[in-house]
């Protein structure tokens, strides 16, 4: 179940923020809603978990046909994605367990090989048993861990768009349906200003090393993370640059706060 796989909720998320953020059809939502009463949708989840998990399933019915036609969905709109496609699919996420592709690879008949920041051994268990395979980014002592730098990366390197939340159905074609996401200029320019500035220094760190730099071998990257990281922390103006970047973390807060805020507390 969804809402067990999460223990940072915030204090005053409630299951009505909860339904809101994961039932993307608005009749459905709706028609959910009319089921509780005023005092059960704004319970807290994070004092009253277990309350909460009786609260879903009092409609489990509707909850589960609601999900079956979601995943037709998500099915039919990833084999239309892949069908010119080998056998062999690469995704990109600044993740870590394999869920993502664990996901896909079920919709798609795909075998999904990844590139992760880092690395977990439940990722290690999906990529023996799908015969995927998982580039990590991170290296050293620290590959297995979390740490700020990975959701400073994400939301950097991110596209500027909401979290795919489900799929509808045109008479056309099925596409994804993003979250809405109040992306101010000031975030805009920032967002390309570190994309841009990260493309500028690799091709001059390639420029000056030339050929040679297939000979740089970082045996462990993290004390870089570490530096980078600290500066932002002891440098308040430096920290200052990411206050614009707000992405939406509706699956466990209801009001959102800026990267700087998140990761470099």
């Amino acid at each position: 179940m969804l809402i067990r796989q999460y223990d940072d909720f915030t204090k005053d998320y409630t299951f009505d923020n909860f339904l809101s953020a994961y039932i993307s059809n608005t009749q459905t939502l709706e028609l959910l809603k009319k089921e509780y009463t005023f005092e059960e949708l704004n319970i807290k989840i994070k004092k009253n978990l277990e309350t909460t998990i009786k609260l879903l399933k009092r409609n489990k019915n509707l909850l589960h046909e609601y999900y079956i036609s979601q995943k037709n969905l998500a099915k039919e709109y990833y084999n239309n994605t892949f069908k010119n496609e080998s056998k062999r699919v690469i995704i990109f996420d600044i993740g870590y367990n394999g869920s993502i592709s664990l996901g896909i690879s079920g919709l798609s008949s795909k075998i999904i090989d990844k590139i992760y920041i880092h690395q977990t051994n439940k990722n290690v268990f999906r990529d023996n048993k799908n015969n995927s395979y998982t580039f990590i980014l991170k290296n050293g002592i620290e590959s297995n861990k979390y740490c700020e730098i990975d959701l400073l990366l994400e939301e950097c390197f991110s596209s500027l768009e909401g979290t795919c939340i489900g799929f509808k159905k045109s008479s056309e074609n099925i596409s994804p349906i993003t979250e809405k996401l109040n992306i101010s200029e000031e975030m805009k320019n920032t967002h390309n200003d570190i994309q841009n500035m990260t493309e500028i220094f690799i091709k001059k760190l390639i420029g000056t090393f030339g050929e040679y730099i297939k000979y740089i071998n970082i045996v462990d990257i993290n004390s870089i993370f570490e530096l980078t990281i600290n500066n932002f922390k002891k440098n308040y103006k430096e920290k200052e640059i990411f206050n614009s970047i707000i992405y939406n973390d509706t699956a466990v807060r209801h009001k959102q706060i800026p990267l700087s805020k998140k990761c470099l507390k």
